[in-house]
């Protein structure tokens, strides 16, 4: 794990060299406001005046052309201009578009970029990409509004629950006789007690393992990753990692380049769950493994294992059998997703209700004991 971390922050170092020239604020600028919809746009620009591969302009020509657009349409101030003028000042000396992209564009961009540029096929990787990246986009979406009706039951029924336990409760019970109420009452009692003392630290506790599920599942590896990823909350990234990873190596195969040149060139801007996974792959291709075996790993759900050992025992290219086990990757996700956002709201809702239902249930007992004395 030690060895992947240390090459993440290399890469990280080397990233940081290579946006030395822009300064701080301009590249908060960037990372606030230069969207994944912006880039795509740009990129669309790009490779509109590129034309095809029969007759293309030269890289300075068509950023000179973008950055007239954009200078004449926007304004000489916007970012697009800006990062003409740096694109430019790359080339001048003697580097390449896809260097001069990497502060500005998508990491997945970027990598299908350098992988299609020198073949010719930097048209059709880019689209590729930017319609992978759009579609785990929407699915990301299409999860949150699955269950924002259950997350607001369950945060009301919490907030509820908070209020009556901590504030509520303790004045309304000095007016009755604590040894005539129920055990729901009592319970609700402690847990204001609890509350009231220990409220800060609970929250403080709840950030802290929510921060660090977050900062874990990039860089989280080894046997023990392997099996938390059968568990839902690492499930979820392991299959939207199998996804992007077979779509890339699609792509990247359509490129032209081998299976080995394919994984190096993902390892090369992958984080280090995937550099773990890759340099797995890599040692079994080089040490001869054979009929796509080397890619089973344990990245891939038992579904796509099969499917990975059938296209393994297909003769010809396998091109089209890495673009069928994406396609399945991909629908996998959707379904994943649907199934847990189902799930979650289902019993989000049920917590969210019952914890309103037990709420007003304490309030009225003691009430009722109120109007009894």
């Amino acid at each position: 794990m030690f060895e992947q971390l240390t090459s993440f922050f290399q890469k990280s170092e080397k990233v940081n060299k290579i946006n030395g020239d822009i300064p701080f604020l301009k590249k908060s600028q960037f990372k606030i406001f230069f969207t994944n919809n912006r880039q795509f746009d740009f990129l669309d620009h790009y490779l509109a005046l590129k034309g095809n591969s029969e007759n293309q302009l030269p890289d300075k020509n068509v950023i000179l052309g973008i950055k007239e657009v954009y200078t004449e349409t926007i304004s000489e101030h916007c970012l697009e201009v800006y990062m003409c003028d740096y694109i430019e000042d790359v080339l001048k000396n003697g580097g390449n578009m896809a260097e001069a992209l990497v502060p500005f564009l998508d990491p997945k961009i970027i990598m299908a970029f350098r992988a299609t540029y020198s073949v010719g096929k930097t048209s059709y990787g880019i689209k590729q990409v930017i319609k992978n990246i759009k579609g785990q986009a929407e699915l990301r979406t299409s999860f949150k509004k699955s269950i924002k009706t259950g997350l607001m039951f369950f945060f009301a029924g919490i907030a509820v629950v908070t209020v009556v336990s901590s504030q509520f409760l303790p004045m309304l019970l000095g007016m009755v006789d604590e040894s005539n109420v129920d055990g729901l009452t009592i319970f609700y009692k402690d847990l204001g007690i609890f509350i009231n003392n220990s409220l800060f630290e609970v929250l403080i506790g709840l950030v802290v393992l929510a921060i660090a599920y977050i900062i874990s599942l990039p860089i989280w590896i080894g046997p023990s990753r392997t099996a938390a990823d059968s568990v839902f909350l690492y499930s979820i990234y392991q299959s939207f990692a199998a996804n992007q990873f077979f779509n890339m190596l699609t792509l990247l195969k359509t490129g032209s380049l081998s299976l080995r040149q394919s994984l190096e060139a993902i390892h090369e801007d992958s984080t280090p769950y995937m550099q773990y996974h890759i340099e797995q792959m890599l040692d079994m291709t080089r040490t001869g493994s054979t009929d796509l075996e080397q890619l089973n790993t344990g990245l891939l759900p038992l579904r796509l294992q099969v499917r990975l050992k059938i296209a393994g025992m297909q003769s010809g290219s396998m091109d089209n059998a890495f673009e069928v086990i994406a396609e399945t990757a991909s629908s996998d996700v959707t379904k994943k997703l649907n199934f847990i956002a189902a799930n979650i709201q289902f019993w989000m809702i049920i917590t969210g209700v019952s914890l309103l239902a037990m709420s007003v249930i304490v309030i009225l007992n003691i009430l009722l004991g109120i109007a009894m004395n």
